[in-house]
């Protein structure tokens, strides 16, 4: 059993599909490349990598001789083809053994082989109907800037992943650690209603790859599906109605602008002393923004108010995460940042001066 294929190809295939897959898992379907024939089209292959999450597909071309059976690759493979030339042309031949086949790769440069299984059909053979109207880049910008709102880790869903809500002509993009929440709201030219989870490193796919997808879904999965067809991205669909995000996102009559550069490049200073958190004092020409770390190293900086309406807060101390203001900084990308508030006890509100379709809040500290 022989194929033969482009080494740039490949290369790329399985670059793609590593994306999705368990690195650390010992189950050889979530750690291995899986690779089958096209049920429908000659001469084309599937190159598959999945894990607990979610999955991808790559559609490439290639030569095939009696490769009936879809078999496993070893992950060692990539490295390999990563150190070929470009535009090899590979010959990938199945050698069957006693204990299990070994895959060996040939190129202009040499030969290598590879342990590998002969398996079953994996499960992304059928992909569900696009969902017309609905292009994933038009969104891309937006994962990007939400995805520093999930915690990875975390096993509630609500917390690793990102809700997407399509109802009346909107799409409604939001994300949540538990202490910070962001949510983006835009228009979108579709009649459909959807709500669904996208994983973070499904969007962390989407927004590396810069290429439109189309969003498809059945009864168990969503499925993001390249506009030029060659790539499909898998994952399961999370049934139930998820909390509304709009209503934890608070409006005060309190706001302060600053320099959107100048606020960034205070908090990128304090990060250099061993502190989580960082105090702001609201003053009515100006916020003042400091630190001390626990062998009492201090630092502080004044920034000069920039409009806004602000009621008699002056000295007013609010007390906030570092990281979570440094991410909040990083994707804002107007000249000016609003700053909302109430009290020091109360979720902080900030957003572009110009455009309210963005929020993100963080929760304060208690300070004693």
């Amino acid at each position: 059993m022989s194929l033969f294929i482009n080494s740039n190809n490949l290369r790329t295939a399985l670059k793609a599909v590593s994306k999705a897959m368990d690195k650390k898992d010992d189950i050889p379907s979530r750690s291995y490349f899986y690779i089958q024939r096209d049920e429908e089209r000659e001469d084309v292959i599937n190159v598959v990598g999945g894990g607990s999450l979610f999955t991808i597909r790559c559609d490439i071309p290639a030569t095939i001789e009696d490769v009936d059976k879809p078999f496993l690759l070893h992950p060692s493979a990539l490295k390999y083809i990563e150190k070929l030339n470009d535009d090899d042309e590979l010959r990938i031949d199945i050698i069957q053994q006693e204990l299990a086949p070994t895959i060996k790769i040939t190129s202009a440069s040499g030969e290598a082989t590879f342990v590998g299984y002969l398996t079953d059909e994996y499960p992304t053979s059928s992909i569900p109907s696009a969902l017309g109207g609905v292009n994933i880049r038009a969104i891309s910008a937006d994962l990007k800037r939400i995805i520093e709102f999930t915690d990875e880790k975390s096993e509630i869903s609500l917390l690793s992943n990102i809700r997407v809500l399509i109802e009346g002509g909107e799409i409604n993009i939001a994300a949540t650690t538990g202490v910070s929440a962001a949510r983006i709201k835009r228009d979108i030219d579709t009649s459909i209603d959807l709500q669904f989870l996208i994983p973070k490193r499904v969007a962390q796919f989407i927004v590396e790859t810069g290429k439109a997808f189309s969003l498809n879904e059945d009864e168990r999965f969503i499925t993001l599906t390249e506009e030029e067809g060659n790539c499909t991205i898998m994952f399961r669909k999370v049934i139930g109605k998820f909390p509304n995000v709009d209503g934890i996102i608070p409006h005060y009559d309190n706001v302060v602008m600053v320099y959107t550069e100048q606020f960034k490049s205070a908090l990128e200073r304090m990060s250099i002393i061993n502190t989580a958190t960082v105090d702001i004092t609201i003053n009515q020409d100006s916020i003042i923004i400091s630190c001390q770390d626990a062998v009492n190293n201090n630092m502080k900086e004044v920034l000069s108010r920039q409009d806004g309406e602000l009621a008699d807060y002056g000295g007013m101390k609010i007390r906030l995460s570092l990281s979570q203001l440094r991410s909040i900084a990083k994707i804002i990308a107007s000249e000016k940042i609003a700053i909302e508030f109430l009290d020091a006890g109360r979720a902080v509100l900030f957003k572009e001066w110009n455009d309210s379709s963005a929020k993100y809040i963080t929760m304060p500290y208690k300070i004693d």
